[in-house]
Parts: C-alpha cells; structure tokens; sequence
C-alpha cells in the first residue's frame, strides 16, 4: 500500500470534507442567530444558516429562478442544541446555494429561560416554535420565509413537536 504524501493527503482530506480550494471557493454560509422572547419570561436563541452564494451546479437565467431542493426546520432532541446541530449541517448549507436552516432551542434546552410554573410539553414546545415562524415571516429577520418550501427534520423527542 502506498502512502501518500502529506500534500496528497490534505488535497484528499479536502476532498472527503467538501472543502474546495483556490478561486472554485464558494461564499462561507451565513449565520444568523438571535433569541427569541416567547412571553415575559420565556426566551430562547435560534439560528438561521443561509448560503447566500449565486453559484449554482447548474446555468441559470435570471429569469429562471428555481428555489434550493430543500431548506429545513430542525426539531432535535431535548438532550441536544441546536449549536450541536451547526456545525454539523454548516457543510451541507455551504454545498447548495440559498438553501436556509432554520435551528432552535426549545425551552428547557441549553441558554433558555422560562417561568418554574411552565409545563415544558411537546404542546408548549410546538406553540414555541408556531410563534418563532410567525416572528420571522412577520419581521423578515434572518430572510426566513414560510413561502419558502421547507421540511422538518425531526430528532429524537423533537418528533412529536
């Protein structure tokens, strides 16, 4: 077996990781992260990944607009963060162009507050997330639009929000 040198090596790394290298470099994504406050003492952070990048796989014309395959909601597991979940899906929004994920922490979840008397059930955590959407169609922050086609990714306990 060969071994390969260490340039080899890092261009093969490069190559496994989907970094790219040189002028083919896309745009870094973007993050938009903020927290959101639910009531008077409930709040919690969330996040936007956006690769605003114009490059495509694909010619197209300005005309010819197609939204990105998919852009995604993320409901992860209560043992989990959404900061877990960014570095994870960072390589993937750099990869598609406008593709957008949307991250959040649920009350309960690391850097939440939320009253002692809140029962913290799925019903509580699916409002949660009804009035952040409802929040970032209303105010456009983080370019997050439920015109937009989007999934929901769910993980865990975050199924049954």
């Amino acid at each position: 077996q060969k071994k390969l040198t260490s340039r080899a090596a890092k261009k093969s790394k490069e190559l496994y990781t989907g970094q790219r290298r040189g002028k083919d470099k896309k745009e870094d994504p973007i993050t938009f992260e903020s927290t959101f406050q639910y009531d008077d003492s409930t709040s919690f952070p969330y996040a936007i990944l956006h690769n605003c990048s114009s490059e495509s796989d694909s010619t197209k014309s300005s005309d010819n607009h197609k939204p990105p395959w998919c852009n995604l909601i993320i409901c992860q597991d209560v043992f989990d963060t959404y900061e877990r979940f960014k570095i994870f899906f960072m390589p993937m929004v750099a990869r598609y162009p406008g593709m957008k994920i949307l991250l959040w922490n649920y009350p309960g979840q690391a850097f939440t507050s939320f009253s002692d008397d809140a029962n913290l059930n799925n019903k509580y955590h699916a409002e949660c997330l009804f009035k952040l959407l409802s929040h970032l169609e209303g105010t456009g922050k983080g370019t997050f639009s439920l015109d937009d086609r989007f999934f929901f990714l769910a993980h865990g306990s975050g199924a049954s929000i």
